[in-house]
């Protein structure tokens, strides 16, 4: 035998176990609060369940304000559909009242507050202003469908002229500007255009930078038709293969510098070595400052008057005049003139010629 209180329970388990609807028992009190335990089978009441489940996981999903609309689209619906409650954004509510339609509005009343809930949950701040005064969740995504698509039609222009100027460069990473061309596939998606396969990975080979000239041509000639993702996995190979010869030739190059700068070192070791040392085969440079003129004492070259011998004797005889140069031969004096006494008078000239 077992009481009241464990029939409840067990009745509970049951309800919780099986996915139709239990039946929980109000147990009368009596009024000193205490369970009544004459109390007869014919006293329960039945009473609807209250099924908690929890709400879906949004902390993978990015809070939406205005911008990639479908790709918060169809995450946001992934997650209800899976919870079992995306019918709320796609039927209205149920106007029957027949026993069968009573029990849609029940299934549709809770699958719209999750979905509320859930959008709501998810919008920024500015348009969850916008939307938390509607109270179905099929009106709040029926208006956003209608506001952001709109939006999308004008995104289209500026998408298709993206994928178009796009091109490749030398001077970004191979592997980044593959994401960014994968993205630009995935704008176009995102418009309701899809481009064929073997299209879109003939336009990657025609967008690789100009260095990969040699390349694009043996993947056009040497290779059949491929897809994108086998272009990619050829691109991306060549490029390590790149990049690892790169290396390779820096090591030389700098390996090489490394030679020249030792051997040079050496050098200026060596000359530094020689100079120190006395050199003693190096003639000897001339020290004269005696400049090749002539004595205008005897007339010779090879010194001055102060140093003529002849001097001394001319000087004890008769000193020679300074006003004038003087080269004597036995038949012939000439006498040059280097000063003029000069008498300003207007009528007569003195001409001292120091004869």
């Amino acid at each position: 035998m077992y009481g009241l209180s464990d029939h409840f329970i067990q009745q509970s388990q049951e309800s919780m176990a099986s996915d139709t609807p239990a039946q929980i028992i109000s147990i009368p009190d009596t009024p000193n609060g205490a369970a009544n335990s004459s109390a007869q089978p014919d006293s329960l009441v039945n009473m609807q369940p209250v099924h908690a489940k929890p709400f879906p996981d949004i902390s993978k999903i990015e809070v939406f304000s205005g911008a990639n609309f479908k790709r918060w689209q169809e995450r946001l619906f992934s997650t209800l559909d899976m919870h079992g409650v995306a019918d709320a954004l796609t039927h209205a509510m149920p106007d029957d009242k027949s026993p069968e339609a009573i029990k849609l509005l029940q299934q549709w009343t809770y699958s719209n507050k999750v979905c509320r809930h859930t959008i709501l949950s998810t919008l920024s701040n500015e348009l969850f202003d916008v939307y938390c005064t509607k109270k179905v969740a099929k009106e709040i995504w029926d208006s956003m469908i209608a506001k952001y698509t709109a939006e999308d039609t004008v995104k289209q222009k500026f998408v298709i002229g993206n994928y178009y100027k796009w091109e490749m460069k030398d001077d970004k990473d191979i592997k980044a500007q593959i994401h960014e061309y994968q993205t630009l596939l995935e704008d176009l998606k995102g418009v309701q255009i899809e481009l064929p396969e073997p299209f879109v990975a003939g336009i990657l080979i025609e967008k690789l930078p100009e260095s990969w000239k040699d390349y694009k041509r043996d993947l056009k000639h040497k290779f059949g038709p491929m897809s994108l993702n086998e272009v990619i996995t050829h691109i991306i190979i060549e490029d390590t293969n790149r990049r690892e010869g790169s290396k390779a030739q820096i090591m030389q190059y700098t390996s090489n510098a490394n030679l020249v700068e030792t051997q040079n070192k050496r050098r200026y070791n060596n000359n530094n070595e020689d100079n120190n040392k006395p050199n003693y085969n190096k003639p000897k440079s001339n020290t004269s400052f005696k400049k090749e003129k002539h004595c205008y004492v005897c007339g010779k070259p090879g010194h001055f008057a102060a140093q003529c011998r002849k001097r001394a004797t001319m000087r004890n005889n008769k000193p020679p005049r300074p006003s004038a140069n003087l080269v004597q031969d036995d038949d012939v004096i000439a006498a040059v003139v280097s000063q003029t006494c000069l008498v300003s008078d207007v009528n007569e000239w003195v001409v001292d010629s120091g004869a």
